[in-house]
């Protein structure tokens, strides 16, 4: 069998999912990954593929700014030379890791029927669910045979929507454990009392309700330790810290 990963993310956690996502799929497939030239952890897929034979790597030249995002969506040779390299290597399946507006553009074009796309967040958060993004998910999604999902809570979400339950596959979010591992790190199984908020920065995901809640867990629990990790500004919390 012979899949295409198309994945053209750069930050965050979705480098590290596409990543392993690619690991477990080589083991049972030929695999070509597509990916941005500037993914975050482009050294760890090359390395990877390295000592792989059954991987390829393709990179393709995204963007280093919303500006250039921009300026980029317009270079129509960017989708083309991706629709050509997936044809030329005619995979029995394509998957998407992550949604990108840009697969809008290549894998309805490609001559594959078998297309799979993980779906992260099934329902919009609520700081998600504006007008400007749901109309950028309505203008820039395709129909892909078949949906992953992170839990089975959203399955009967899915098929109310008019999915087919066959069309539909769960598969958990794995715990990538040896990305946070290094001789700086000892783990510690003695050690209780720690919590970890890692995502991005912003209003919705709630932070200011979790450094509440460590006021009263710290009087209880005076060696708690919370700690932050993620993107965006902390300084509207630094009062509550």
């Amino acid at each position: 069998m012979k899949i295409v990963l198309l994945y053209l993310g750069r930050k965050g956690a979705g480098p590290e999912y596409a990543l392993e996502m690619a690991k477990a799929l080589s083991r049972k497939a030929e695999v070509m990954c597509i990916i941005s030239t500037y993914v975050s952890n482009k050294h760890n897929w090359l390395s990877w593929a390295e000592n792989n034979i059954s991987v390829k790597i393709k990179e393709l030249k995204t963007y280093n700014s919303i500006t250039e995002f921009i300026l980029k969506s317009f270079k129509f040779f960017l989708y083309l030379d991706s629709i050509r390299t997936i044809n030329r290597f005619a995979p029995d399946m394509i998957y998407s890791p992550m949604s990108h507006p840009w697969e809008r553009f290549i894998i309805p074009y490609c001559k594959c029927k078998l297309t799979v796309q993980t779906i992260h967040d099934v329902v919009l958060h609520e700081g998600e669910n504006s007008f400007w993004n749901k109309l950028g998910r309505f203008m820039f999604s395709y129909k892909s045979t078949k949906k992953v999902i992170l839990s089975n809570s959203f399955k009967n979400y899915l098929i109310n929507k008019g999915m087919e339950e066959s069309d539909i596959l769960v598969i958990p979010h794995a715990v990538f454990k040896g990305y946070y591992l290094s001789e700086n790190i000892i783990e510690d199984y003695t050690c209780y009392n720690r919590f970890l908020f890692f995502g991005r920065i912003i209003k919705y995901k709630g932070l200011e309700v979790l450094l509440e809640a460590m006021k009263g867990i710290a009087q209880k629990a005076p060696g708690a330790k919370l700690v932050i990790a993620g993107n965006g500004d902390i300084t509207p919390y630094q009062t509550m810290i």
